[in-house]
């Protein structure tokens, strides 16, 4: 009939109006979908955190760790060593003492009647064939005494000074005081002799150590020797910018790292010296002399540093003194 509806829209709209407001069911692959708004928040907070990736957990762990390192004295003392450079400058120093200080130390030596390659052999214990090969490159057919002339001297002693200026450059990078320039040559003097002293000590009581004690004897009286000269070292060509007690840890540490070295030397340069002169000729007892001058300049560094590490974790760093307070 015509006032009667249709039965089939009639249906359609039912059908549509059940498929708005029913919803969907959900399948398994929307199980791990993110809750929707009707969740509520407590059954949001305990599920568990997403972790992050391996990668990221390695970088994290290692920089924890680095953390960690830098905190202690041998990450202090390395981030200094390599804030100084301190291959670099040990090679420099090294090169410094080769060309100036060595010079020096030999006319000085040789001026006073001594033998440098007799004392060599007996600081380092060379065997018989080391100290040959040592005694041929630095025995000279003339005495210094008659061949070195007045300009030649000054030539030499101004390389000193050189050695004895850098040596002071190297300790006030260290312990990170300024540089006083000019005003410290009669310091340099002073530092050149206290080292002729030293050396003369060192060969009038090497011999009798030797056979005295041996090695054990010998190593103890070179930890003090070497302790009380690189600590009159650091005070004189510091200039009294530190005391005596914030020198100290340094100048045992540089005495413990110096009696390491002369010790390993002893056991290990007769060997290189052979070795070397077999190859090279007579540069390469050079080049074995040239590896002790390197030691001697990173034991140096080693040391000072050392000390001054020390300092900062006991809270023993003084603050930097007046320019009116420093000695002349």
């Amino acid at each position: 009939m015509g006032g009667e509806p249709d039965s089939t829209t009639a249906g359609a709209r039912a059908d549509r109006a059940a498929d708005t407001d029913v919803p969907a069911p959900r399948g398994p692959a929307d199980a791990g979908a993110a809750p929707s708004d009707d969740v509520p928040d407590e059954v949001v907070a305990r599920q568990p955190p997403r972790r992050p990736p391996v990668r990221a957990r390695v970088i994290d762990r290692a920089a924890a760790l680095r953390r960690s390192f830098e905190g202690t004295a041998v990450g202090q003392l390395w981030n200094r060593l390599r804030l100084l450079d301190f291959v670099e400058r040990g090679i420099q120093f090294a090169a410094v003492l080769l060309l100036c200080f060595v010079p020096f130390l030999l006319t000085v030596q040789a001026m006073a009647g001594r033998s440098t390659a007799t004392n060599l052999v007996s600081r380092f214990g060379l065997d018989q064939q080391a100290a040959e090969a040592l005694t041929q490159v630095f025995t000279s057919p003339v005495s210094a005494s008659g061949g070195t002339s007045g300009l030649g001297f000054v030539v030499v002693l101004i390389g000193g000074l050189s050695a004895a200026k850098t040596l002071q450059s190297l300790y006030e990078r260290a312990f990170g005081l300024e540089h006083r320039g000019r005003r410290d040559t009669h310091r340099h003097l002073a530092w050149l002799a206290a080292v002729v002293a030293a050396a003369g000590l060192t060969n009038w009581t090497g011999p009798w150590l030797n056979r005295g004690g041996g090695l054990v004897l010998y190593a103890t009286v070179a930890l003090a020797g070497a302790t009380a000269f690189w600590w009159f070292t650091m005070w004189l060509l510091l200039a009294g910018r530190r005391g005596w007690r914030q020198l100290f840890p340094s100048a045992l540490a540089t005495g413990v790292c110096w009696v390491v070295m002369v010790v390993g030397f002893r056991l290990t340069l007769s060997r290189t010296i052979t070795t070397d002169y077999d190859q090279y000729g007579p540069v390469g007892v050079v080049f074995a002399i040239m590896s002790v001058l390197i030691a001697i300049g990173v034991v140096l560094i080693l040391g000072a540093l050392a000390g001054v590490v020390w300092n900062d974790r006991h809270g023993a760093t003084p603050r930097h003194k007046r320019s009116d307070d420093e000695l002349p």
